[in-house]
């Protein structure tokens, strides 16, 4: 009996990673545009993964999709300046300088500590600056209040007038907009949507006073990773990142190390740091779900040389402080 082809092998994988993830077709011209990337991205997860590196990647929901594709449904450009990149001044603000002889541990991880909420699913919204600013809150309200909140990204997407709802923003605009609001509602009072209404409504009439709310937002000195890590070690930090391109989307464990996009178009949050192997790492959430990279999370290359951090990740650190 004759060996399986090539294409057959392809084919076979393809019907199967439909099945796993519940992919239909309206018709067969789609079919074949669809299974023609598919291919691709296969052959590219193979081949990137014989190598030897700090990370590896694989297939999601989203293998039948361009890098472009997937980037544009998150309301993201990576290869484009847009908004995200081009944070306003930091006016009227603080900006701390932490003593880099404190003593900080040498690998943490705030989940080990009950601060962080569960990864979150931004969708079809380019929201992550509100999804990456209520995760630093959620945090520090833990960590200083004791109890772990999951708060509302749709109260900032609908009122933050400095923002621009699903079409992008800043995590500190976001910040600003809870410290001015007098706080943030819970999820279950304000729940997420995934989109912004036309006319623009935000939807706090009828709401009862936020149980959370925060007093200022601190900046981390900017192109200093050191810096940042001081900042991590006392709380979660909101970061803007370069990501973009097959490395990035694709990425499932390990350290990442890979291309970055030219400039930052995605926000996350800082939750930890480590060391393995000898390579120190960031470890952030990120809001694309848990089918996304490692389980939701990813580590990143941390003081490799690059004066704004890895994909730009020391770029505009800031926190919420209460």
């Amino acid at each position: 009996m004759d060996s399986e082809s090539p294409y057959s092998s392809m084919v076979n994988e393809f019907v199967n990673w439909q099945v796993k993830y519940g992919i239909k077709y309206a018709n067969s011209t789609e079919t074949v545009k669809r299974f023609a990337i598919f291919k691709e991205n296969f052959e590219f997860v193979e081949n990137f993964n014989k190598g030897n590196d700090t990370y590896t990647v694989g297939l999601d929901q989203y293998s039948d999709l361009t890098d472009e594709e997937f980037y544009s449904l998150y309301g993201e450009s990576p290869n484009v300046s847009n908004d995200i990149s081009s944070f306003e001044v930091r006016s009227n603000t603080n900006t701390v300088i932490f003593n880099l002889t404190d003593d900080i541990p040498k690998n943490l991880d705030w989940r080990d500590h009950g601060a962080v909420t569960d990864v979150k699913d931004q969708k079809l919204c380019g929201a992550c600056w509100a999804f990456s600013a209520v995760a630093a809150v959620e945090s520090i309200w833990k960590i200083k209040k004791g109890f772990l909140l999951t708060l509302s990204e749709q109260q900032l997407i609908d009122c933050d007038s400095r923002s621009h709802g699903c079409d992008g923003g800043h995590p500190d605009q976001g910040l600003r907009h809870i410290v001015e609001s007098d706080g943030i509602l819970e999820d279950e009072d304000y729940p997420y949507r995934g989109y912004h209404d036309e006319d623009g409504s935000c939807d706090l009439r009828d709401q009862n006073a936020p149980e959370v709310d925060i007093n200022s937002i601190t900046y981390v000195q900017r192109l200093d990773e050191r810096q940042l890590l001081r900042a991590v070690a006392q709380q979660p930090v909101s970061v803007e990142i370069a990501n973009g391109g097959k490395h990035f989307r694709k990425y499932k464990n390990g350290i990442y190390r890979g291309p970055c996009a030219l400039h930052p178009s995605h926000a996350v949050t800082i939750v930890g740091y480590g060391e393995e192997h000898g390579v120190k790492y960031w470890l952030y959430k990120n809001s694309y779900g848990t089918k996304w990279g490692d389980k939701g999370y990813m580590k990143i290359i941390r003081e490799a040389g690059e004066a704004a951090g890895h994909c730009s990740i020391a770029l505009n650190p800031v926190y919420p402080t209460i």
